[in-house]
């Protein structure tokens, strides 16, 4: 994190990420100033992946390797936010706006520069790493947190949609929904059986960690399934995520 954010690591934020913190979501002007209100998200249990932790070193060449060209939908910035300061409280607003390159509005017709939002999304797991357990668990609490958000939303409605079909339905509704608000990136569904499928990320920016947090929370609330992760890299620019319940 101190190659990702030089300045940021001179602080004093890494003391306050240690102390205990409370939750802000029963406070709106915690959140007027950075999101639109969220609700909280499903109360299902969180699979574990058994795969090793983030590649520091390969999430700064991804950061370095987005051009302007490349976009994510504001949505996420909300969720990400509301997430962050929900578990962390206000003091988080500073750090999570001074990470990015440019302070923007939240607003989720807009899009985003991919380098912007990555250097947003490190600094939230920076930040919500102590508390979720990890650096991992944080990447999946923060999708999971936005499939949430999402399925509560318009932009959500084909998936919310489909609810009840099956796991395979979902996930090819979902990957479709996804495909013009995340750039670059390509997300293939693969071979599904009755208990286990397969994703296949190609050229993906986002850690499959996040990824693995929209599934879940996706197959959880559609199809009351608890889904457990794994994945492996099977090529310089493809990963492989099995979900298996």
């Amino acid at each position: 994190m101190r190659e990702l954010f030089p300045v940021e690591s001179t602080r004093d934020e890494l003391k306050e990420e240690n102390e205990p913190t409370q939750s802000t979501s029963g406070s709106g002007d915690a959140l007027s100033d950075a999101s639109p209100r969220v609700k909280p998200p499903i109360s299902a249990p969180r699979p574990r992946a058994t795969n090793v932790t983030v590649n520091l070193q390969e999430l700064k060449l991804r950061i370095s390797g987005c051009g302007p060209s490349d976009t994510v939908t504001g949505f996420f910035f909300n969720a990400l936010f509301g997430h962050t300061l929900r578990v962390n409280g206000p003091t988080a607003t500073e750090p999570l706006r001074s990470s990015m390159l440019e302070a923007r509005s939240f607003v989720d017709a807009l899009t985003y520069p991919t380098p912007e939002f990555l250097r947003l999304l490190w600094k939230a797991v920076e930040l919500l790493a102590p508390n979720s357990g990890g650096v991992d668990p944080a990447f999946q609490d923060i999708g999971t947190w936005a499939m949430d958000g999402l399925l509560r939303s318009p932009l959500g409605k084909p998936i919310e949609q489909l609810k009840g079909q099956t796991p395979h339905a979902l996930m090819k509704a979902m990957m479709a929904t996804l495909k013009p608000m995340l750039a670059p990136g390509d997300r293939v569904v693969g071979p599904f059986t009755a208990n286990a499928g397969t994703l296949i990320f190609k050229g993906e920016v986002l850690p499959v960690q996040f990824h693995a947090g929209l599934a879940t929370a996706a197959l959880q609330r559609l199809a009351g399934l608890t889904i457990k992760t794994a994945w492996e890299k099977t090529a310089a620019d493809r990963v492989e995520m099995k979900l298996s319940w």
